[in-house]
C-alpha cells in the first residue's frame, strides 16, 4: 500500500473526529487536527512551500468582518491561505481555544457553528491535500506498475537493449519509460529542459503547474556503474526539485548487478516505495531488478549493496 494513500484515509479521520468534537472542546480539537498536518512532513510541505503562501502581515488584516470577502483564484490559493491563517492564530502567546470560531458569531449556536467552521475552513484544506495525495499516489502506481512490467515480461527485452547500445544504452532506458509513462496518460514526457542544475531525466507535465521530476540512474558491474551514480543521481534529483520547486522527486534504479540493492535509514512504515525526507521534501527511491541470473537457491547467496540515507544526503552539495 503506498504511503500517500494511508495519509489520505489518516486526514478524512482527523477531519471526522475534528467536526464531531464537542463545542466546548472544539478549539483544542482544532489545534490538534493542525498540529498532526505541521509534524507531517508530507502534509505541510504541500501547504508551506506553495508560491500563495501569505505574508504576516496580510493575516494580521484578517477579521470577523471581512472573512465572507475573502476570495481566492484556485483552490491551492484558498487551502494555503487558511491553513496559515489557523497557525498563525494558535500560535498567538493569548490563544483561545474557542476563539476560532469568531468568524461565525452572528451564525447558530455550538455545534451547527463548529460544522459551519469546518465546512467553510477545514474542507478546502483536507480536499486539495487529499487531490494532491491522489495524484502523488497515481504517478508511484504507473511506476510501479512499470517496475512490475519490466522484472516479470521485459527483462530479457531491456537487458537486450541496454546491451546492444554500448554508448546510449541508459538514453535507450529512458524512452522506454517514457513511452510507458506516455501510454499510461502522463503527457508529454519526452522533454528534458535545461535548469540551473542541468537536464533532468524526465520532467513531464511542464504545462502545467505541477511537473513531475525524475530521475534515471543505471548499476551495472560490468560498466563499472556502481553505488557513486545513485548517490549522483539522488544529488541531481534534489536539486531539480530545488529548480522547479517541487516538494517531490523521483529516483529511478535500472539494477543489472546480481546484487540487491538496500537503502538504509528510510522511511519505515511498511509502504512502497522506500523514500527519503530532506530539506523538507520527499524523494522516491525506485529500484527495477534485471539481472538475468538464476535464482539465489541455484548461484548462492544474493549480495547486497547497501547505501545509507547518510551516504545519499552528504552528497547534494558536492554535485
Amino acid at each position: 500500500m503506498y504511503y500517500n494513500h494511508n495519509l489520505r484515509v489518516n486526514l478524512k479521520e482527523w477531519r471526522n473526529r475534528l467536526i464531531k468534537s464537542s463545542f466546548d472542546q472544539f478549539g483544542n480539537s482544532n489545534k490538534y487536527f493542525f498540529d498532526k498536518i505541521k509534524d507531517n512532513l508530507a502534509l505541510s510541505t504541500l501547504l508551506t512551500t506553495s508560491r500563495f503562501v501569505p505574508n504576516q502581515e496580510t493575516l494580521n488584516e484578517v477579521d470577523g468582518d471581512n472573512f465572507e470577502r475573502w476570495s481566492f483564484d484556485c483552490e491551492e490559493e484558498e487551502a494555503v491561505f487558511k491553513y496559515h491563517l489557523i497557525i498563525f492564530q494558535t500560535a498567538k502567546p493569548k490563544y483561545n481555544a474557542n476563539a476560532l470560531l469568531w468568524e461565525f458569531s452572528d451564525g447558530p449556536k455550538n455545534m451547527e457553528r463548529v460544522q459551519q467552521f469546518v465546512e467553510a475552513i477545514v474542507d478546502p484544506i483536507v480536499n486539495y491535500l487529499g487531490d494532491k495525495l491522489d495524484e502523488t499516489s497515481s504517478v508511484l502506481y504507473l511506476l510501479e506498475r512499470y517496475k512490475l512490467r519490466s522484472e516479470w515480461f521485459f527483462k530479457q527485452k531491456l537487458n537486450d537493449i541496454f546491451r546492444s547500445n554500448s554508448s546510449n544504452g541508459e538514453n535507450k532506458l529512458e524512452e522506454d519509460l517514457r513511452l510507458f509513462l506516455f501510454d499510461q496518460g502522463i503527457e508529454y514526457p519526452f522533454s528534458t529542459p535545461l535548469s540551473a542544475s542541468g537536464r533532468a531525466d524526465v520532467v513531464s507535465m511542464l504545462h502545467t503547474e505541477d511537473p513531475l521530476v525524475l530521475e534515471i540512474k543505471i548499476i551495472d558491474k560490468e560498466k563499472n556503474y556502481g553505488a557513486a551514480r545513485i548517490k549522483g543521481g539522488f544529488a541531481q534529483v534534489v536539486k531539480y526539485a530545488d529548480d522547479y520547486h517541487k516538494n517531490l522527486g523521483y529516483l529511478v534504479i535500472f539494477n543489472f548487478d546480481h546484487a540487491k540493492i538496500e537503502f538504509t535509514g528510510t522511511e519505515k512504515d511498511n509502504t512502497w516505495p522506500q523514500r527519503i525526507k530532506f530539506r523538507d521534501k520527499i524523494f522516491y527511491l525506485i529500484t527495477i531488478d534485471l539481472n538475468l541470473a538464476l535464482s539465489a537457491s541455484k548461484t548462492g547467496t544474493i549480495k547486497k549493496l547497501t547505501i545509507s540515507s547518510e551516504e545519499l544526503t552528504s552528497t547534494v552539495a558536492e554535485v
